[in-house]
């Protein structure tokens, strides 16, 4: 499941921005019933935001250096 969500920018903005939407499709969509079963797709995006956060924060702090080098 992680990897498909790394892959695919749409999921992973939408269990991000609009998780709401996903659960409704989740409810709706045999397919994506598998695919998240036992998911708890609110811990879900929060993961996904705290680790998005991370990442924005690491590329400010590597940006920090390089401006300092320049």
């Amino acid at each position: 499941l992680i990897n498909l969500i790394n892959q695919n920018d749409d999921l992973k903005d939408a269990l991000l921005y609009r998780v709401d939407e996903v659960k409704e499709m989740i409810k709706n969509n045999e397919k994506w019933q598998k695919l998240f079963a036992g998911v708890n797709i609110d811990e879900l995006s929060k993961n996904l935001q705290a680790l998005t956060a991370a990442k924005a924060k690491q590329q400010e702090s590597d940006l920090d250096k390089i401006s300092k080098v320049i």
